[in-house]
Parts: structure tokens; sequence; C-alpha cells
């Protein structure tokens, strides 16, 4: 089950205290027993608004001492620090609006400590600690709690505003129901998988053992496994999967090969997604709180738990089959009819989610969203015509590049143009095409590179334009401080530069949010133990891999940003539309929707027709939806 969950469901569980404050007024501290009369009446009225970071967890603690309040009489400061580029975290949220920071390293060992079961001791027979029994620890915490309060209040001051909007906040609360109803694990064939994994595991390092001497024990030992390698004739730089099927594709010797199989077989980490789903799976076999509500800066949703948003894209042609096999089969013979384990069970890992019996999922995806968008707001008419008539992009793309007819181009030739529609929307050079066609098993040398970056360019020349239209009128509103439209033939951007932020105004009507911009900025950043100096005409501050630093952007970035937000925004209308019409939303994936319905109940048409309906604002984007109706989740 989520931690959450885990966590207020435990036998020992009871809250041991609350700090809080109505309005302006001094913080107080509500200790275990009889609820504060003052707290339990600004409970209990449901005009009063209640401010919480990450607030869903307050409102199940709450709950569970019986007040079930709707979530719509939250204020989440987490969300609200969110939509304006600020870490989730409250101790990061805190620090980056200039805030001593809340959570320390004695907060969490108070925490660990006294929250949390503990091992039964002498000094503790009962694994748990009581005010009586660690008084100083108890006041500690209570202190604790009541910081959190107040550096709460006074960060959510700092932000321009002190609520989302009444329709984000819609869309926090249906995250809610989103995480809420969670997903159906097939938890049987989870375990069975796991055992059948543990024991390739056990059987793989015995044989990687033995044919290494001994001298390496398991797959993690990468630098014993370079070395025994190198010292049998392989010269192998590293041994990431992209290097190890290079290297596996060529000769060598075969101990060399032997062992590099070996690695390659065991080092699968998507397998511990099985044990996140055995473990976080609740009595009902559903796995909940998948989800998390403005997960990235440009408003999209992101993954936790089981990271939905992060599954194998690997298939099995007949899944079914596999599974059965895995649940049935002696391990002999599964071995036999699956040489790979590791590989044949990272496959099964999204089947894995599935629907409840009687019902189905009804799973779609928009096709080229994005690329769609994108021509859109750089008003390529004729380019969205070709999208509203059915005719294919990368088909016209490689006949225009090739000089050759729409109806001659061969399939290998419009699998070789992706790279280029997918890959040059944002600005990339030839350095950055030549990583993507990579990803699509394109080899481009730098010079062919090139010259598509610059077909890509005069094709689609209004997009280059897009690019330095918003980069000027951004740059004019940071030098300025004066507001700036920008007037495409599809829609308007608006720019202004206030209280330290760049605000971009989105045809939607949402804005996105640039803390601490600032002109011809200098900074460093440390690289694998190396200085590397850094410098951008714009930057700002924005979290990156988990970290709040200084980010430089360029024109291609920013209209990224734009093109991905407003991606966003179709995909939650469409999905709340789905939802009103009955379809119940389990989860959404990047541009893809989940709903899990009664066998009886919709069907495929629909579902995708509701998640195209728009808002006025992107009538004329031709969007569409295409999915399936199954048992299991599969990538279709």
């Amino acid at each position: 089950m989520c931690i959450r969950d885990r966590y207020i469901n435990h036998p020992s569980f009871h809250p041991w205290c609350a700090a809080y404050a109505i309005d302006d007024e001094d913080i107080k501290l509500w200790v275990w027993g009889d609820m504060a009369k003052d707290l339990h009446e600004s409970l209990q009225n449901p005009e009063i608004k209640i401010y919480a970071h990450n607030a869903d967890f307050e409102r199940i603690v709450l709950k569970s001492m019986k007040y079930d309040l709707p979530p719509k009489r939250f204020v989440d400061t987490q969300a609200l620090a969110a939509t304006f580029g600020y870490p989730l975290g409250l101790n990061k949220f805190c620090e980056a609006v200039g805030l001593p920071i809340s959570k320390d390293s004695k907060g969490t060992k108070l925490i660990n400590k006294l929250c949390k079961p503990q091992t039964k001791t002498i000094k503790n027979p009962s694994g748990r600690w009581f005010p009586s029994t660690a008084p100083q620890d108890f006041a500690d915490l209570y202190s604790y709690c009541i910081q959190d309060v107040e550096v709460m209040r006074q960060a959510v001051k700092r932000l321009p505003t002190n609520e989302l909007s009444s329709f984000e906040q819609y869309v926090w609360m249906h995250t809610i129901l989103q995480n809420e109803r969670g997903v159906k694990i097939d938890i049987d064939s989870v375990k069975r998988i796991r055992k059948i994994l543990k024991t390739f595991k056990l059987q793989g390092e015995q044989r990687l053992k033995t044919a290494t001497g001994g001298y390496v024990n398991t797959p993690k030992q990468i630098k014993k496994l370079k070395e025994f390698l190198n010292n049998n004739g392989l010269n192998i730089p590293n041994l990431t999967k992209e290097t190890v099927d290079t290297y596996l594709a060529g000769a060598m010797p075969p101990i060399c090969r032997e062992v590099l199989e070996l690695r390659k077989q065991l080092a699968h980490s998507s397998i511990t997604k099985f044990d996140k789903m055995q473990i976080m799976c609740e009595k009902d076999g559903r796995v909940r709180g998948n989800l998390t509500y403005y997960g990235g800066h440009t408003g999209r949703f992101a993954g936790r738990g089981i990271q939905i948003h992060n599954l194998p894209r690997a298939s099995v042609s007949n899944p079914e089959e596999a599974i059965t096999d895995f649940s049935k089969l002696a391990y002999s013979d599964i071995i036999k009819k699956y040489s790979d384990i590791n590989k044949t069970a990272s496959a099964l890992i999204r089947p894995m989610i599935m629907a409840e019996s009687g019902s189905q999922l009804f799973v779609a995806d928009y096709s080229s969203i994005e690329n769609r968008v994108l021509h859109w707001l750089a008003g390529d008419e004729k380019t969205l015509e070709d999208f509203r008539k059915g005719i294919c992009q990368y088909k016209m793309y490689s006949a225009s590049r090739l000089n050759i007819k729409y109806e001659d181009v061969t399939k290998k030739q419009r699998a070789e143009s992706k790279p280029d529609v997918l890959g040059l929307g944002y600005g990339g050079g030839y350095k950055a095409l030549v990583s993507v066609a990579a990803g699509y098993g394109v080899i481009l040398d730098n010079k062919s590179a090139q010259e598509r970056v610059n077909f890509y360019r005069k094709k689609y020349y209004l997009i280059p334009k897009l690019w330095k239209n918003v980069f000027n009128k951004v740059l004019e509103a940071v030098t300025t401080k004066d507001p700036q439209i920008l007037i495409t033939p599809t829609a308007q951007l608006e720019f202004r530069c206030a209280g330290g932020y760049l605000f971009i105004l989105l045809p939607s009507g949402r804005r996105l949010s640039y803390p601490q911009v600032k002109l011809n900025a200098t900074w460093e950043i440390k690289v694998k133990g190396k200085i590397i100096p850094m410098s951008s005409m714009i930057s700002y501050m924005g979290v990156k891999q988990s970290t709040w630093v200084r980010i430089g952007t360029h024109p291609g970035m920013i209209v990224e940003n734009i093109i991905q937000a407003l991606a966003r925004d179709i995909l939650v209308y469409g999905m709340l539309c789905a939802e009103q019409a009955g379809y119940k939303i389990i989860a959404s994936v990047h541009d893809e929707t989940i709903a899990e319905n009664p066998k009886s109940g919709g069907n495929l048409e629909d579902f995708c027709e509701y998640l195209c309906m728009k808002q006025k604002w992107a009538e004329t984007i031709p969007l569409k939806a295409e999915g399936y109706v199954s048992k299991r989740y599969r990538k279709d």
C-alpha cells in the first residue's frame, strides 16, 4: 500500500500532537487527548479553509480521527509551491524562498524514534516511546511541530498568491480521487514471478562466480567485472546497457561473452518493480497513491510508489501465456522456454496492472500531441491540415526531404524521419539529433545530422520563427519589466516580469512561473567532482534532479515548456470530460489516460472522443486519441 496508508493503518498509529494557527493568531499545540475546542470548531466549520503542506496526508489523519473533511476544504501549500516552480518538500521550499530549513536531521531522527515502531529492548520492552519514557524527545517534537507551521505560514506569504485557481484546485482534488482509486495488481502472479526471479538471480550469481573463478560474486561489482574482462582480452570502457549490447554484437573471447551475457541478464533494474508492487499492494489487491499533482515545472503529473510513469517498454507476443507459464510451470520448464528470465519478466511488469473482475481497462493515448500543439502555436496551417486529413507527417517529411512521392515512401524511410520530426522542434542542433536518432536505431554522422537540421528548419520555418519571437518577448519583459504580448496566427501569449518572477500566461489561462529570473548570469555546477562554469542570457532557479539550482534557458527550451504545458492542459481537460461522462479515471501516464469501468459500461470510441474534447482556446488544434480496451495494461 502507499506509504501514507501503511503509516496510518498500522495498529500502533495515533497522532501525538498537532500544531495549528487560526488566521494570523499565535501558533497553538494540541497534544494527544481531547480535541482542543477552537481546533474542533474550526474543523467543523465548512467555511474555514485548512492550509497544510502535502495536505492530503493531514486530510487522511483527520479522517482517522473522525473528521471526514472534503478535499475542497484544503489548500495544499505543496501543490501551491509547485505551481510557482518551487520544490515539493517543505524544507527545500522554505530554503528556496529564503527561510530557515524546516526539517533538519534532528527532526528526522525524532520522527523516526517517536513515530515509528522500534526494536524491543530492555529499556523499551514495548518497542514504542511515550511522553513518560522520553519526555525531552517529545518536548523537542512539539517544538519541531510548531516550527513547521510557522515556516509554512511564512513561506506561503512569500508566494504571489495563497491559493490555487478554482480549476487547478479541482484538478488537485481529481488527482486525490485517482490516488484513492489506485490500480489493481495481479498480486498472485507478482508473488510467483518474484520467487522465480530470486531463484534465477541466485543461480546466475553462482554461474558468474564460477565463470570468474570467484573473482566476481554479483553483477553490481562493476569495477571487478571490468577488471576481469580487461584481463581476459576485452577492453570495455563501461558496463552500461548500450555498451554491453554493442560489444556483444562483436567478437570476443568465449569467457568474456559468458560473463557479459550474465551481466546483461542479471542487471535488469526494472525487476525491483515486482518487489515494490508486493510491498505497496493493499488487502484488496490495489496499489494507491501513484500520482503527484504538478510533479514537473510545466504542470505535468509525476509518478511515485510503483512509478507507473517509468514502466519498461519491453513486451512479449502473448503476455497471458507468459503469465500462465510463470504461474503454472516448474522452474526448469520456464528456463527451457524463456532463455532470458529477467527480460521476459520485465515485459510482464506492465500487465501486472489489470482490471477488477467484471471490469475492463480503457487506455487511450494522444497521437503526437506535442508536435500538433507546436505546429498549431507556430501557425503552420499546412501541417495542421495534414493532421486533419490523416496524412502521416513522417511520410510527408520523408517525401519532401528525399524528393520522392508520398506513396513511394518506404517503411524504413518513414521510421528514419521520426528523429527529425520529434527531436528538432525545440531548437536542438546536429549533436542533439545524433543522440535522438540513436535512440530510434538510426545512426547519423555529424554532416548528415546537420543537413537534416537545416532541412527541418527550412521546411517548418514557422517553428524557428516562434522560438525567436518567444525569446525576444521574454528578453524584453525581463529587461524592461513591462508586460509583453505575442500574438501568433492561432493564439496569444503574455509575458510579465514581477517580484523576481517571469510569468508566461498561456492560452489556456494557466501561467508558467520562473522564480529568481536573471539576465546574463554566471554560476558554477559540479559534475563528477569537477567544477564547471555556466552562463546564460536568461536563467532562473528551479528543480533539477531533485536539487534547487540555477538553470540556463534558451529559445527552444522556453517554447518546449509552453508546448508541454499546453499538452498537459489538454490532457487534464479531456480526462475530466471523460470522468464526467462516467469513465473512472485511475491514472494518467505522460499523454495516456487509463480508466477502469464495468464491462457493460462505455466503449473505446466514446472514451477517445471525450479525451479529445477541447476548451475554446484549443478549438482549432487537430487532436486524435487512440487506444484499446483490455483486461491488462500494456504498451500499445
